[in-house]
């Protein structure tokens, strides 16, 4: 009796261990599951939102970098050409005049190069000639310009110098030798024939192929179709077809505008006593405080008394970034600030002042 009542005694509480084990090992309840699960969903938005901020973050920062690289490209660009601007080689020529040729020539005779033997004087293009407002009767080959905007012509040999001619370029020969009738040649070669000579009177000189490159701004990078990308554009002489022709192309992109201001060096001690905005005029402006003496009414003699060029670019991202309102305004130098534009590009005023020493050199 005593074993039957035992073992009855450990049954039940066998059964009741069981049980509790059993409700011990209920799954979870509603609530908790929408519990878990507002959670997973603030912090998977909490993820989601932070990993937006940070493309639309890297999104901005690229369409910065590419607006700043070029901006300092542009005005790189323009700068190291204005160097070489009056640049005809390792000699210096003698008594010289300056002409002001057609920025788009398509013939040796409208480069501007002569050389009057009864005076012994070498006629040369202006190095550095500025154009105040596009389109003009002479900028036929500027193509899709920015109609209104400013542009910059520099003339120069190239730096390295050719023992041979190639056809139909341009060249310009400098004499060494003392028994030459002239100082330099100028021609294309084909047509002209380089006699001048090197110092020792026997071999023939050396060759410098004519460089002409003109920057001005373009309403777009891709005009066919029209992409409306301001574009930094330039027009470089090049030989086709057997002639000579100035040839536009893109260069650099989002170039909005530009200012040009040229140092007038009017006592011809090479360095600049006043900035003007355009040597052309027949007076410089009052507000340039330039001396009273030294300024010319003949266009070619102002350019020639150019020594220095302060540069002011406005560059402009390509693309547009939607948290982004540029509601300021950019002062150039011309006296009137461009802007607010109320657009959603980004924009920045890069600025330099150039010397040009193979004009102001001379002049030391």
């Amino acid at each position: 009796m005593k074993n039957k009542t035992a073992k009855t005694r450990s049954l039940r509480y066998f059964q009741r261990a069981r049980r509790t084990d059993t409700s011990a090992q209920a799954g979870i309840g509603l609530v908790e599951i929408m519990v878990a699960m507002a959670i997973g969903v603030f912090m998977l938005g909490g993820v989601l939102s932070l990993v937006l901020w940070v493309s639309r973050t890297r999104v901005d920062l690229d369409k910065t970098s590419e607006q700043i690289e070029n901006g300092r490209y542009a005005i790189q660009l323009i700068s190291n050409e204005l160097r070489l601007g009056g640049f005809y080689g390792m000699s210096q020529i003698g008594t010289t005049a300056s002409s002001m040729p057609t920025p788009c020539p398509t013939t040796a005779g409208e480069l501007g190069f002569s050389y009057d033997s009864t005076t012994l004087t070498t006629t040369l293009p202006v190095a550095i000639q500025g154009i105040a407002s596009l389109p003009q009767a002479d900028t036929t080959c500027f193509s899709n310009y920015k109609s209104g905007s400013e542009a910059i012509v520099v003339r120069h040999v190239e730096t390295e110098s050719v023992a041979t001619a190639s056809a139909g370029v341009p060249y310009a020969q400098m004499s060494a030798c003392q028994e030459d009738s002239m100082p330099m040649d100028f021609g294309v070669s084909g047509t002209a024939t380089f006699s001048l000579r090197q110092k020792n009177c026997s071999l023939p000189a050396v060759l410098w192929p004519y460089s002409i490159r003109a920057f001005y701004l373009g309403a777009c990078d891709i005009c066919s179709p029209n992409d409306n990308v301001p574009t930094l554009k330039m027009a470089e002489l090049r030989v086709s077809g057997g002639g000579i022709q100035v040839v536009g192309q893109s260069v650099v992109e989002g170039i909005e505008d530009m200012h040009f201001q040229y140092g007038m060096d009017l006592d011809t001690d090479g360095s600049p006593d006043c900035y003007v905005p355009d040597p052309a005029v027949d007076a410089p402006p009052a507000a340039s405080n330039c001396p009273a003496g030294g300024w010319s009414d003949i266009d070619a003699t102002n350019w020639s008394n150019v020594v220095s060029v302060r540069i002011n670019l406005l560059a402009r991202s390509t693309e547009a970034s939607n948290d982004w309102k540029d509601d300021r305004t950019y002062d150039l130098g011309r006296g009137t600030p461009v802007g607010p534009f109320n657009d959603k590009f980004r924009r920045q005023i890069y600025s330099t002042v150039v010397t040009l020493p193979n004009i102001s050199g001379v002049r030391e």
